[in-house]
């Protein structure tokens, strides 16, 4: 059965609540997870412990890669300028 959003009483919410009815409020302020970016914040509600600490995870694996390149890219170009 699915729910079918009217406009006028959910005013107030968001077009994801509208749609969907999944965001419970309130949350905790550890279950929430925000990355910024350079021209937005993007929040993410994870209530299961498990799956946020993948998500955490997984974005410090990916911040660690990056940094990895960029430290070896710097590297490339030091060794070029000695040659």
């Amino acid at each position: 059965m699915q729910k079918k959003s009217t406009l006028k009483p959910l005013a107030n919410t968001k077009v994801f609540e509208r749609e969907t009815n999944y965001i419970k409020e309130p949350f905790y302020a550890w279950e929430c997870v925000s990355l910024i970016t350079t021209y937005r914040s993007i929040d993410f509600v994870i209530e299961d412990e498990l799956c946020l600490m993948t998500f955490i995870n997984y974005f410090q694996n990916i911040a660690c890669i990056n940094k990895s390149n960029k430290i070896r890219h710097e590297i490339k170009e030091l060794e070029k300028k000695k040659e």
